[in-house]
């Protein structure tokens, strides 16, 4: 059985086999960057030079 991105990904392709043809939605949570640690930290993320 294939996971969800590889039976999308099957699904997709011109010659694909799909496990399943699914007729309903996987949501995914998005969680935006939060405001504060941006103005804190400026432009820059973890592993960057300080």
């Amino acid at each position: 059985m294939l996971t969800a991105k590889q039976n999308f990904l099957e699904t997709i392709k011109p010659d694909g086999k799909p496990d399943r043809l699914l007729k309903q939605y996987e949501g995914t949570a998005f969680f935006p960057p939060n405001p504060a640690s941006a103005y804190i930290r400026g432009n820059r993320h973890r592993g960057m030079e300080p």
